[in-house]
């Protein structure tokens, strides 16, 4: 995933062309040497030693004058920059920087002039960039990528890491000798190494590579994560075990990836349902600790879209090590399809291995109504929060397409699906419906179990029928034997 951008200066962020043409120009003519334009545009993103052999070819000077050339050329050079204000910094260019570090990226200069830090102090940007590079700290100006690799070191990324935003082809060939992103804009655009070309500056914010950041950092994203952490933390996901899907609105896909690049076709093994197919889902990845969700978005999720066929999963987004949906993604597209049917507004399906609820399950055969009564007799609460009671199956192999079917037949009548010695498939409007009722499950799994044995305060069955009454719920019939 990109985490950083290396800029160069001049011509990118801003131009100072016309006060190098005017300094080497000045030289030039006190040396009788012509020099136009097309020989100033050679110039461009090459140091100033290397500038000043362009300028005199076909004239010989020792080094010793050439030195003194080069400085003269710079004196002029830096009492040109003395006009430098603020102002000369396109207001487009300002407002994209701040929109790029506002979503987190980093932000360098990598530049072959050594006037880099007083053009930048000039106009008001030295202390913007987390990191600069410049002709004062290399050995080797471009193409050599080495003042990018010492910007992303300095910015403590890698390469592959970062863009490289440039407008000399001397600038692309470095950014692509070095391993970055190369991104041109301006001359450079004419490019055939350039991945991405910007027709503005502005439009960085539109590379699709940004958008992938983007979306890393969408509320979307983090409310996964940060449920997944909660899970972990509650001792229900361990190792690599659970797995989360959400339906994600094609609106929010689409304002993140308008252009839909498919990354990556997987396999389904089996063929989705077709009120499925085009939809889009958040997936953690098989494999994955939910641990490690919220640091790592891009390797342990990805944002899926099930084809046309409903045979593949269209990958547009993330498990970048590799990686691909949960195995039991099978089973939740089965669920998804089944919940989506009865509820349009259905999105979340979530598994997790929560211990009471599981300890539960080996104490009582697997029966909807015994297990729902269980718990309706233990919290008053669970009632009211799943009146259509708990789906309950047998110890199954998971990962299956059995299991898959056999949970979403049981997802026609309840929300809440008990495996037994596994675990629990919930589902919801949202990951707050989904969590919330296999919290509540857990928590009257706990009181049960806790009180195996011991059980004097029973909640009477008059109670669960008045609850039933009091919230106007339609309860799974056969639990309570007055409502049988």
């Amino acid at each position: 995933m990109i985490k950083g951008i290396v800029f160069d200066l001049d011509g990118v962020i801003l131009s100072t062309d016309d006060f190098h043409y005017q300094a080497w120009s000045t030289l030039a003519k006190r040396l009788g040497i012509p020099f136009s334009r097309e020989k100033n545009n050679r110039l461009r993103g090459v140091s100033r030693m290397v500038s000043l052999e362009i300028v005199l070819e076909g004239h010989s000077y020792s080094d010793e004058e050439k030195t003194s050339f080069a400085e003269e050329k710079n004196a002029t050079y830096r009492k040109l920059l003395s006009s430098l204000t603020p102002e000369a910094i396109d207001p487009d260019v300002l407002a994209t920087l701040v929109a790029l570090r506002n979503q987190g990226l980093k932000l360098a200069i990598g530049s072959s002039s050594k006037n880099t830090k007083l053009i930048l102090s000039r106009v008001g940007l030295l202390t913007f960039f987390d990191a600069i590079a410049d002709g004062n700290d290399i050995t080797h100006s471009k193409p050599n990528p080495e003042v990018f690799l010492l910007a992303a070191e300095r910015l403590g990324l890698d390469p592959k890491e970062c863009v490289v935003v440039e407008d000399a082809f001397a600038g692309i060939d470095a950014a692509i000798a070095g391993g970055f992103l190369p991104v041109a804009i301006g001359d450079a655009t004419k490019h055939r190494g350039a991945k991405r070309v910007l027709s503005a500056f502005g439009d960085l914010l539109c590379l699709p590579e940004l958008k992938h950041r983007a979306f890393a950092l969408s509320s979307q994203v983090r409310e996964v994560g940060e449920i997944a952490m909660n899970m972990y933390r509650q001792g229900w996901d361990e190792r690599n075990g659970g797995n989360i899907s959400v339906m994600v609105e094609e609106s929010v896909v689409d304002s993140y990836f308008a252009e839909k690049e498919i990354l990556r076709t997987i396999p389904l093994g089996f063929v989705a349902d077709p009120v499925l197919r085009g939809k889009h889902f958040l997936v953690t990845g098989t494999g994955k600790y939910f641990k490690n969700i919220l640091n790592h978005p891009e390797t342990h999720l990805g944002l899926i879209q099930i084809s046309a066929s409903g045979e593949e999963a269209l990958l547009l987004w993330g498990y970048e090590d590799g990686g691909r949906m949960t195995s039991e993604f099978p089973a939740h597209l089965m669920s998804h399809a089944v919940r989506y049917k009865i509820d349009p507004n259905h999105r979340v399906i979530m598994h997790t291995h929560p211990t009471y609820t599981i300890c539960m399950g080996t104490t009582l055969p697997t029966d909807d109504i015994v297990f729902t009564r269980k718990l309706w007799k233990s919290n008053t609460e669970a009632v009211v929060v799943f009146p259509e009671g708990i789906g309950v199956l047998p110890c199954m192999v998971c990962g299956t397409n059995l299991i898959g079917e056999a949970t979403a037949e049981k997802m026609k009548t309840h929300r809440l699906v008990s495996w037994t010695n596994h675990g629990i498939y919930g589902s919801g409007k949202d990951i707050d419906e989904a969590f919330g009722l296999i919290e509540t499950v857990e928590k009257t799994a706990e009181i049960y179990m806790i009180t195996l044995g011991h059980v004097v305060n029973e909640i009477p069955d008059e109670v669960v029928l008045g609850l039933a009454k009091l919230w106007h719920l339609d309860i799974l019939p056969g639990v309570i034997e007055e409502h049988a």
